[in-house]
């Protein structure tokens, strides 16, 4: 797994990589197989049972997720550049005034085709004010 610092591409560290089968994912949602986290040189083995399209979901908390598809056991190497991603900020307001409560914000996104899986969903608490932010959000539509 590799992201830029500096403008160079180098390889990351604790990179959580996780591998899901297509049918896994189709009947039950996610549920890795296999996972890992990168060493000091960006790898992670993920040893994932069964054969067929596989799902291989990577995270970082400087990064966006990403996804890639990967055919097990063809696939021998996959590289993924992760990027810094962008930023929603957002205020929650009733009436045109602030909320005066904890408000716990999801984000969600996902691909142009419905049956995209999309991005792992975020979290973030609102605060008092109503103000939120959200972090390191792959491009593409996010709700």
């Amino acid at each position: 797994m590799y992201g830029k610092e500096n403008g160079q591409r180098v390889p990351l560290e604790a990179v959580n990589v996780f591998a899901a089968s297509e049918k896994q994912f189709d009947k039950q949602g996610f549920s890795a197989l296999g996972s890992k986290r990168t060493g000091p040189d960006g790898v992670a083995l993920v040893r994932a049972a069964g054969k067929g399209k596989t799902t291989v979901f990577v995270s970082h908390p400087a990064y966006a997720h990403q996804s890639a598809d990967a055919v097990v056991p063809d696939t021998k190497d996959l590289s993924i550049d992760l990027l810094v991603g962008g930023t929603i900020e957002g205020q929650i307001t009733k009436d045109n005034k602030p909320l005066d409560a904890v408000v716990t914000v999801l984000v969600t996104q996902r691909g142009e085709e419905r049956n995209s899986k999309g991005q792992m969903p975020r979290f973030t608490l609102a605060a008092t004010d109503g103000k939120y932010s959200v972090t390191h959000l792959a491009p593409g539509n996010t709700r």
